[in-house]
């Protein structure tokens, strides 16, 4: 077992080197069964989970719908009855899809340095305020705690009342 012999390297047997009737055969691969077929991306199950149909009761009568349809129906109803949250949504997913374009009026909005101008100073004093606000919370609640401290408050459970023999 010198390891020169090409006979003695086949025999060898540690990490790495499985006895020989264990090795894969040449030609045979090592995972025989393979991937198994049909399966699915999560991708493909939401797209199937969206698209089974569903019985959707409409006033008096039943209607066959897909569940991603349906939900459009309800979101678009509550963004009808004034649900801010809902028309959002909506509003977006059409943007993005490209279902709504706006006309090149409404496309354009200009607003003047002037008006820029104004709303930063109506910012900055806005900001001023709220500072001022904060800062005048702060030494209330600063000279509050001083006055704790100045006051002597007896532990609870002391008697504060003298007795006079």
């Amino acid at each position: 077992m010198n390891g020169s012999d090409d006979s003695d390297k086949d025999k060898m047997v540690g990490y790495g080197r499985p006895p020989a009737a264990t090795r894969f055969q040449k030609g045979q691969s090592g995972n025989p069964k393979g991937r198994p077929k049909g399966r699915k991306s999560v991708g493909k199950i939401l797209r199937d989970a969206l698209h089974r149909t569903i019985e959707v009761r409409d006033a008096d009568r039943v209607r066959t719908m897909s569940k991603i349809e349906a939900v459009i129906e309800v979101t678009l109803n509550k963004a009808l009855k004034g649900d801010h949250r809902s028309f959002a949504k909506l509003m977006d997913v059409a943007d993005k899809l490209g279902i709504i374009e706006l006309l090149p009026d409404e496309q354009k909005i200009f607003i003047s340095k002037e008006d820029v101008a104004s709303a930063r100073e109506k910012l900055a004093r806005l900001l001023e305020i709220k500072m001022e606000g904060i800062e005048a919370a702060t030494a209330n609640n600063a000279r509050r705690d001083r006055n704790r401290q100045h006051r002597s408050i007896p532990p609870p459970g002391c008697n504060t009342k003298t007795e006079k023999p």
